[in-house]
């Protein structure tokens, strides 16, 4: 019952919600976007790349886009919590322009692939803006567009998400498919990679 569930202090949207935010950050977690470098690094002509992996999930969680469609209330959530995944994902790689630039993790494409895909998605949504007619949608488009220019090149706030930051390279090779701990403390950049 509808009613009686408001009355009580229900909120269906938020539990919603949130699922959506913990779905979310296992699927743009740092060390899922390593895995598929490293699985581009191994097998770079049959890999499934980051950059098709963000580009499907885009396409799944934008796809009012395409026609400029109304975008109801539960996916409005859905798509702010991906932008904010996304500055998130961004933060792990560090927090201020030096750290972003010369930390472990920004020597590795995962700033790149996120920096084109952030930019991508921008345009996409500033196309769309001025065919969309219902209004809700429309506020609702102009301020993750607004969200998304405003984190391009200026600091991040702290505490956008649940994704830890200045990760180190060897956190990620710790999480790495088949290398164990001993192996990333001894793994450096000089060790060639062996052949599979």
């Amino acid at each position: 019952n509808k009613e009686k569930y408001a009355i009580i202090g229900g909120a269906g949207y938020i539990g919603i919600l949130n699922l959506q935010k913990d779905i979310l950050n296992e699927m743009l977690s740092p060390q899922i976007i390593n895995r598929l470098i490293y699985c581009q690094a191994m097998q770079p002509e049959n890999a499934y790349t980051p950059s098709e992996y963000l580009t499907d999930l885009e396409m799944g969680i934008f796809a009012e886009l395409q026609g400029s469609k109304p975008v109801d209330l539960y996916r409005r959530n859905l798509q702010k919590a991906y932008i904010a995944q996304l500055l998130s994902l961004q933060n792990a790689v560090g927090i201020s322009p030096a750290a972003m630039y010369t930390s472990d993790l920004s020597l590795i494409d995962l700033l790149s692939v996120l920096k084109a895909h952030k930019a991508a998605l921008l345009k996409k949504i500033t196309v769309a803006i001025p065919s969309v007619k219902d209004e809700e949608s429309k506020w609702h488009l102009m301020d993750i567009a607004d969200r998304l220019k405003r984190t391009n090149d200026s600091n991040l706030a702290a505490g956008t998400g649940p994704v830890k930051r200045n990760i180190s390279l060897r956190d990620f090779l710790n999480d790495m498919p088949g290398v164990d701990k001993m192996q990333a403390k001894s793994m450096n950049c000089w060790q060639p990679v062996e052949e599979q």
